[in-house]
């Protein structure tokens, strides 16, 4: 599954210097919707040697958020937009540990002096440009030193937009908090594969500065992500990031910074929380960044039906080993087995091998180039897999049927047959499980016997 979030400048010819100081995306991932909450806080004051004020060419200011999924080549899920500046500005203190002193300013005087503050004394503030009029919501973030006023969100049928609806003030910047809803066409499997792609809006005629990012995901309850996720982001100049692995980290549960709607809704403190490693991701580059793209891909596991396999697979292996306790059921095969060794040795040897040769198999790495090795590894664990299910058949059908095609069956058969074919199995599946971790062991997990083993 592909998830795709493009933000484009669409007025870029005339807005062609856009400045974004804070893009802060956090997806959560449901067994059927995907909902992505994002906070754009976008300007270009500050910078007069490249950037535009919004002020300036307020009605060319405008940005499009659109979405698409890809899966399977459906493209048919529902997208759904709403708007949650007030929920923004009501819960501040959630975006503080992470922005700094945020507030909301409440009248003309408080927006006066702010603006006085990041102008300087040299610009005389509009008095008419700088009113509260109904439904505007200002806020001021210290540690920016910056003044934003909510822009106005248009639903699209694969986003929205988000506009200015009349001239501001200069020093004034647009901020918005949206959610996006996807509802999807089919449910999230036990293991699937999600990629997501962040756009930026940079073309020829155009720059796109970004000062902060911040991609949280979350996937459903009792989800993980394995361990093989990849981040890179793609810079303008056709460069990218050298470290691609491992760049996602599980972040530490922190409730001060949950809003009210991940606590009740989207049931946050029962889920585990990733964040891009910006810090190794960069490699301590500064900001502004001129970034293109990020790219995001990450496998879904759940734990809960990978959990409830391993136990239906451990009650039968347990129920399996338990027979070659009773002796008097081994001495009904012991025809079928070799007489070198008891039987219970060798039934127990037939378990430890049967069930390290499945553990192997299980953690084998996903699309590896098959080489000779690997094809001539594989074709040992399938013959060896085939003849153990022949020597079961045999031994415990065909061999205990007490009919007369059964009996006659069996003594037309040589007398060795199931020896061999017992014995045959058991090297077969050995030579698998010593290759694998002798020959072509890069192509296996580290540790088989680990949360990377998926069912």
């Amino acid at each position: 599954m592909q998830l795709e979030c493009k933000i484009q400048n669409t007025n870029s010819e005339s807005f062609c210097n856009l400045k974004i100081k804070k893009l802060r995306q956090v997806i959560f991932i449901n067994r059927n919707e995907i909902d992505v909450y994002t906070a754009l806080l976008t300007g270009g004051n500050g910078d007069e040697s490249f950037m535009q004020n919004i002020s300036e060419l307020a009605d060319n200011f405008r940005l499009e958020v659109t979405f698409r999924v890809k899966d399977n080549a459906a493209d048919t899920n529902i997208i759904e937009v709403e708007n949650q500046i007030n929920d923004f500005c009501e819960e501040l203190d959630k975006i503080t540990p992470l922005w700094g002193e945020c507030k909301e300013v409440g009248n003309q005087a408080e927006l006066s002096k702010y603006l006085g503050e990041i102008l300087g004394k040299s610009v005389k503030i509009d008095r008419n440009l700088s009113k509260i009029k109904n439904g505007e919501k200002y806020l001021y973030l210290e540690k920016e030193k910056c003044i934003s006023c909510a822009g106005v969100v248009n639903p699209m049928d694969n986003g929205y937009g988000v506009y200015v609806p009349r001239t501001w003030h200069k020093g004034i910047d647009c901020i918005s908090w949206v959610k996006t809803s996807i509802k999807l066409t089919k449910r999230i499997s036990a293991k699937e594969g999600f990629v997501f792609k962040l756009t930026l809006p940079t073309d020829e005629k155009s720059k796109c500065l970004l000062d902060y990012l911040s991609v949280y995901i979350c996937p459903p309850e009792s989800y993980h992500i394995l361990e093989d996720s990849s981040v890179w982001i793609l810079f303008r100049d056709g460069k990218s990031t050298k470290d691609k692995k491992n760049n996602l980290t599980l972040a530490t549960k922190n409730e001060a910074i949950y809003y009210d709607e991940w606590l009740d809704r989207q049931d946050i403190l029962n889920r585990n929380v990733y964040r891009i490693n910006k810090e190794k991701l960069l490699d301590g580059s500064p900001a502004p960044y001129e970034c293109k793209s990020m790219d995001m891909a990450v496998s879904l596991v759940s734990d809960m039906e990978r959990g409830s396999m391993q136990f239906v697979l451990g009650a039968v292996y347990s129920a399996i080993v338990t027979y070659g306790v009773d002796s008097g059921r081994l001495a009904e095969i012991k025809g079928c087995m070799g007489p070198a060794l008891p039987p219970d040795i060798q039934w127990y040897f037939l378990c430890v091998v049967a069930f390290w040769a499945f553990i192997r198999w299980c953690s084998r790495k996903d699309k590896v180039k098959m080489k000779i090795w690997d094809k001539i590894a594989m074709g040992f664990l399938i013959v060896g897999s085939a003849m153990m299910a022949i020597w079961l058949v045999f031994t415990f059908v065909i061999f205990r049927i007490e009919t007369e095609w059964a009996k006659a069956l069996v003594a037309s058969l040589p007398s060795q047959i199931a020896v061999c074919t017992f014995n045959g199995a058991l090297i077969l599946i050995t030579l698998y499980i010593i290759m694998t971790h002798t020959i072509i062991r890069s192509h296996y997990a580290k540790r088989p016997i680990s949360k990377d083993m998926v069912f």
